[in-house]
């Protein structure tokens, strides 16, 4: 079995065999974002939750992202070509620390490799109407070019660990139980991830932004957040590479039953580079979310979701995205 199907079938598989019972668990964003492969080498951020952590208590989370990914596009001075598929997965812990702070670390694999989707990414965009032709399956060609020098080539297949992350949250006056709850959020990217290989940016990052909570009737709760993503020089497109990119999220989501919930989630960003007429480099950035909760017990809750590009070419096609999250 290949190791995508491997990871997504594990995650599914240990969240199933939880013993399910009614409870009470928040709606929480998607725990994703963009994943187009010269963007999640940044230290953009999901949203995260807007209750932190209580003390003592911790959180364990196992995250799969697998993005598809065919665009193309040239002008008088710039082409690219993003061909392929990235997946990345996670392990992210976290643990309350009292006084209203949480600390936590992330820590990613990530995966290029030309994939073999694009048969069923293909059915996907003619039944949604946004059919796109491809002369060559199942290969790997990130490539972009400027004033005619080759800026970012990747054709082989590579994996391997991405920039691990560090995070931290502190919840605003209150503690986070109430009806309307907010969290200062932080995190730290080290450059733990080979830029060479798109595995990571070379550099440190460092991104801070709010992240808030209000419940309302019937199960129904809106969240939201932004801020701002501070980046080091790195060493992809370093020359056209943003310093400081603002970033925003809102979403709604809803019980649906006891043990089911449904969300709809919009993310956005500036772009994170200077100096190019394309979309998949220089163009402001919103994605869709759409997807759910499977909510096994009061501690263990399998996300779903799938995410497309709203200004297309700017993210992935379609990212299948599953976080199994265990906070005991």
């Amino acid at each position: 079995m290949r190791r995508t199907g491997f990871i997504f079938a594990l995650l599914f598989c240990v969240a199933a065999s939880a013993v399910a019972q009614a409870f009470a668990q928040e709606t929480e964003p998607f725990a994703t974002f963009n994943q187009s492969p010269i963007i999640q080498i940044h230290g953009l951020p999901g949203l995260g939750e807007a209750q932190v952590l209580g003390a003592g208590r911790s959180r364990y989370r196992l995250i799969a992202d697998l993005a598809s990914n065919y665009t193309a596009d040239k002008t008088a001075e710039e082409s690219v070509v993003f061909d392929g598929e990235t997946q990345r997965d996670v392990f992210a812990f976290s643990r309350g620390l009292g006084r209203g702070l949480e600390a936590g670390i992330e820590i990613p694999r990530l995966r290029h490799s030309g994939g073999s989707l694009d048969g069923f990414i293909g059915d996907w965009h003619d039944m949604i109407g946004t059919a796109k032709s491809k002369n060559t399956p199942d290969v790997l060609d990130y490539r972009y070019e400027r004033d005619g020098q080759t800026r970012l080539s990747l054709s082989n297949s590579t994996a391997g660990l991405g920039d691990v992350r560090l995070t931290g949250a502190w919840q605003w006056p209150g503690d986070g139980a109430d009806e309307t709850a907010v969290a200062l959020r932080a995190l730290v990217k080290l450059p733990t991830g080979d830029s060479n290989q798109l595995l990571g940016s070379g550099a440190a990052d460092a991104a801070l932004w709010l992240s808030g909570r209000q419940r309302l009737d019937g199960g129904v709760a809106w969240f939201g957040g932004l801020g701002v993503l501070v980046m080091g020089e790195g060493d992809v497109l370093a020359d056209q590479q943003k310093r400081a990119v603002p970033f925003a999220t809102m979403g709604t989501g809803a019980r649906v039953f006891s043990r089911f919930g449904f969300k709809l989630q919009v993310d956005y960003h500036a772009p994170l580079y200077d100096g190019s007429d394309l979309d998949q480099v220089g163009a402001h950035t919103a994605l869709l979310l759409f997807g759910g909760d499977v909510f096994f017990s009061r501690n263990t809750r399998l996300e779903w979701g799938l995410s497309e590009d709203i200004v297309v070419t700017a993210s992935p096609d379609v990212v299948f995205h599953l976080a199994l999250t265990v906070t005991p």
